[in-house]
């Protein structure tokens, strides 16, 4: 029943929909000049011509009936089809206000759907990868993507994906700085945190590989900081492999290279409610004020941490000093 109410919405049976993908499928979401994060989805259609206007005829019926109007637009050399509708104002119920709806894109046997015809430009901007600003030639991508990488293999897996999660909670916040108020704050203390130094996280996706349905590989690319509690994590950077007394029979194994001496070193100093002096652990050698004090790591106990963290809410950023 789902599939007959489809077929029948979009004019095209469930079978023959799905042969008009013919290469590679792509989801982008990407920052536009405005500063805004918009999505786009590319599709190669290849032979499918056809096809693809059949949908896009049909979705032109569905927005005159939608009562949006129609615009094109010629941008490098590519006709840009976008679509503008009336809807309710955000202040006044009564007041109305024109968006854009929709706009789509064919060049290259591509079709390109995007959110607004802007974001669509910036895609056409860089689709013969001269661009001084494209993804293929950010150095973060081509780490992950070259870490994930088959060993021996120079084939392209069958899902690529990256994501650079410090630049998207940026954008959101700038975006949405009315909304989040205070909380908007946040995005001031990621170099002081050094969460920024977060690069980015992806990995790829082979199908049916060898015995196994699918083989997945992720990495997550994090630069070293001067500070912060990204400092904490010291990872000694050398390759990962399982060791040698590990059977083949296994079906899982992980392990990580954190270096706990290093991450001591990187302390600057701690502030706790309460400083336990007793151990509890049946390996400890020594008390932790002990070895935090031959550290020289400075420790700040009987403070209402909680207040510390509401009045740092509040007032933001500031500099603080740890003395005797």
């Amino acid at each position: 029943e789902l599939s007959e109410e489809l077929s029948e919405d979009l004019g095209m049976s469930v079978a023959d929909l799905s042969t008009v993908p013919q290469g590679e499928v792509a989801f982008v979401g990407m920052l536009t000049p405005d500063g805004k994060v918009n999505a786009a989805l590319m599709l190669d259609f290849g032979s499918q011509e056809e096809a693809v206007q059949k949908l896009l005829d049909k979705h032109t019926e569905h927005q005159k009936k939608a009562e949006a109007t129609r615009h094109e637009e010629e941008f490098e050399d590519t006709k840009i089809v976008y679509y503008e509708e009336t809807v309710a104002g955000d202040d006044d119920a009564n007041e109305k206000k024109t968006v854009e709806a929709d706009a789509y894109f064919l060049k290259d046997k591509f079709v390109v759907l995007a959110e607004n015809p802007a974001t669509l430009k910036e895609l056409l901007k860089r689709w013969d990868g001269k661009h001084e600003k494209t993804l293929a030639e950010n150095e973060a991508y081509q780490y992950i993507l070259e870490k994930c990488r088959e060993e021996g293999s120079e084939t392209r897996a069958d899902v690529v994906w990256y994501v650079d999660p410090i630049k998207i909670i940026k954008a959101v916040a700038a975006e949405n700085a009315d909304k989040l108020g205070q909380a908007g704050a946040v995005v001031h203390l990621l170099p002081l945190l050094g969460v920024d130094h977060f690069k980015g996280i992806g990995g790829t996706i082979d199908l049916v590989k060898g015995d196994y349905d699918t083989v997945a590989r992720t990495f997550i690319m994090i630069e070293p900081a001067p500070q912060g509690i990204n400092n904490l994590f010291q990872f000694d950077v050398s390759a990962q492999a399982p060791p040698k007394w590990l059977s083949s029979d296994w079906t899982g194994y992980s392990s990580i290279n954190w270096n706990a001496g290093k991450t001591y070193a990187a302390i600057e100093g701690l502030v706790v409610r309460e400083f336990s002096q007793v151990t509890s652990n049946w390996r400890s050698d020594t008390e932790a004020n002990s070895f935090l004090s031959r550290a020289g790591i400075p420790i700040v106990s009987d403070l209402d941490t909680r207040t510390l963290v509401r009045h740092l809410r509040s007032r933001g950023t500031m500099r603080g000093v740890l003395s005797s």
